[in-house]
């Protein structure tokens, strides 16, 4: 699914109507995509950072953050598996995190 089919920006995100979305300066915060994930499934999180100038932002499978901190503009994949059963996917910045992304979830079956 793509991000803006279903999706909530928290604190500090803003969608910029292009399939696309503007954090500035967040930390802990992101944007949620409302899926049909339960405990236990597998997704794959995919986010294109167009631009940054502070922090980092990872994918999460709510209850459940990627590995890796992303800074530098460009395409980036993780498969997460969903523990704690919370149906939802996404991001989440850090660390101030200002800048664009694009992101896209799917279900891995």
């Amino acid at each position: 699914m793509w991000v803006d089919a279903d999706a909530t920006g928290e604190a500090g995100w803003v969608y910029n109507g292009d399939g696309t979305w503007t954090a500035t300066a967040v930390n802990n915060t992101g944007v949620t995509i409302n899926s049909l994930v339960s405990v236990g499934d597998t997704v794959k999180v995919s986010i294109m950072l167009l631009e940054r100038t502070a922090g980092n932002v990872k994918p999460r499978v709510m209850g459940t953050v990627g590995s890796v901190q992303y800074t530098v503009p460009g395409p980036y994949t993780e498969i997460i598996t969903d523990t704690l059963n919370f149906t939802k996917c996404g991001i989440v910045g850090f660390s101030g995190f200002t800048g664009t992304v694009r992101i896209r979830a799917f279900k891995v079956l």
